[in-house]
C-alpha cells in the first residue's frame, strides 16, 4: 500500500471542483493506494517518475516515490491549465 500526500495546491484544486467531480477525483485517489498504475495512466515526458490520470475534462498529476511508497498529489485542473 501507498501512502498519498496532497500538496497544498492540489488541495486548493480539490475544494474549487463541483461535488460531482470532487467525488470522481477522490474515487480516483482512494484507488491509488493500492495500484499506483491504474488503467489510463500515462507517464508525463521529462518528469522522472511523474504521472497523470485524465477523469473527464481534469487531469490529476501525480509523482511516485516507489522505494518509501509515497504518492505526492501536486495538481488537479483541467486539461488546457494542467500543463502549464
Amino acid at each position: 500500500m501507498y501512502e498519498i500526500r496532497i500538496k497544498k495546491s492540489a488541495k486548493k484544486d480539490l475544494d474549487a471542483l463541483d461535488d460531482k467531480t470532487y467525488i470522481r477525483i477522490d474515487g480516483n485517489i482512494q484507488r491509488l493506494i493500492n495500484d499506483p498504475f491504474p488503467k489510463g495512466v500515462a507517464k508525463l515526458r521529462g518528469g522522472g517518475n511523474r504521472y497523470r490520470i485524465r477523469e473527464g475534462k481534469y487531469r490529476m498529476l501525480y509523482e511516485i516515490d516507489q522505494k518509501d511508497k509515497i504518492i505526492t498529489i501536486y495538481r488537479i485542473k483541467l486539461r488546457k491549465t494542467a500543463y502549464d
